[in-house]
């Protein structure tokens, strides 16, 4: 059981919002540095909580009208920044220097192709590695996007998984399941169409598949 031993307020930073259009979420970029977005205006708050008050670092005007997602990879200090079916699901990538973000590049990014426009206001990425059968290994990075209407047919979450080079049958590297493979394409992020995978029916082995992609989801589930 977590307990919180400290709280912020932020509205000195958000000024008046409505409700349901606070803070929607976060993401950690240093030790005590976070990046809040907020859903009604699109600002995104880079915060300082190594205080008792908290201390406003950044304020980052999204491209969009709402920040509903953020995931940040801590390795490429890239910050991936999400807007749900009211911006037709596109998407921003900001750089974090370790003072400030900018913008990564001067594109906007569509939503996968086979990714309806819905409600996605959770998304995650994992990378890992794969082992081939002839002995190589190859890169697989995986996306989930949890959509809080159940838009597609009832199914919150949605998954797909990108293979970065050719590999016979594909497995995490440790493991004997099958993996995150259900869905997944080879090639480029960027000159691939995902294949969406809804999380529904089956769920036993959608769920172990799951598990793999993304590990600190052990933590929700009970054996």
């Amino acid at each position: 059981v977590q307990t919180a031993v400290a709280e912020w307020n932020l509205s000195e930073f958000t000024g008046d919002i409505q409700p349901n259009g606070g803070l929607e979420a976060i993401a950690q970029l240093e030790d005590d540095i976070f990046v809040v977005g907020v859903e009604e205006t699109g600002d995104l708050l880079v915060v300082d909580l190594s205080a008792q008050d908290p201390v406003l670092v950044q304020r980052y005007e999204s491209a969009f009208q709402g920040v509903m997602a953020l995931d940040y990879n801590a390795t490429s200090k890239k910050l991936s920044v999400i807007c749900d079916e009211a911006c037709d699901g596109m998407s921003e990538i900001l750089d974090w220097d370790g003072s400030s973000l900018s913008k990564s590049d001067d594109l906007i990014y569509e939503r996968p192709a086979q990714l309806g426009n819905w409600a996605n206001e959770g998304f995650g990425t994992f990378t890992t590695e794969l082992a081939c059968e002839n002995g190589g290994t190859v890169t697989a990075t995986s996306y989930l996007w949890a959509d809080d209407a159940s838009s597609n047919e009832g199914t919150s979450l949605n998954s797909a998984q990108i293979i970065d080079g050719e590999c016979d049958n594909p497995q995490p590297q440790g493991s004997s399941s099958s993996g995150f493979i259900s869905g997944s394409v080879a090639g480029s992020l960027a000159a691939s169409v995902l294949a969406v995978v809804g999380i529904a029916g089956a769920l036993g082995g959608f769920i172990q598949q799951l598990l793999t992609a993304f590990p600190l989801l052990h933590q929700f589930f009970r054996a």
